[in-house]
């Protein structure tokens, strides 16, 4: 994420995530989860969030550029099914856009995990990461 200028006009980078759920019959409640908020810069200039849920409790907890954010949410039910939906924007008009690369990457093989999981967390397949 390249810098920002206050004085131009410009915002800092901003995150937002989110997991809604229902029963898999949609009965019940949607229970949804919402976090924004303002990014730094990185070192590598991504900005990389892990999502992970704990079956047995219902959690769902998150990593944020390799910092453990915790459980923050509680499925309503043992998880059945997932689907997972990835988008970006921007909204900030500069030149210090040009000639840089936005993209999203949906990463579900537990050999291209970077994070540190908490202990006992698996793949989407049961294996141990």
């Amino acid at each position: 994420m390249g810098g920002y200028d206050p004085d131009f006009g410009e915002n800092p980078a901003r995150l937002s995530y989110s997991v809604a759920y229902r029963i898999s019959d949609n009965s019940g409640p949607d229970n949804p989860y919402y976090k924004g908020q303002n990014m730094t810069n990185s070192s590598n200039g991504y900005q990389r969030l892990g999502m992970y849920i704990n079956q047995n409790t219902k959690r769902v907890g998150f990593i944020l550029n390799g910092v453990d954010q915790g459980y923050q949410s509680t499925l309503p039910a043992p998880l059945e099914n997932i689907r997972f939906s990835v988008s970006s924007g921007i909204s900030i008009y500069s030149n210090q856009l040009f000639g840089q690369e936005l993209s999203n990457e949906l990463i579900t093989d537990r050999n291209a995990l970077q994070f540190n999981y908490p202990q006992g967390t698996t793949d989407m397949c049961g294996n141990a990461i």
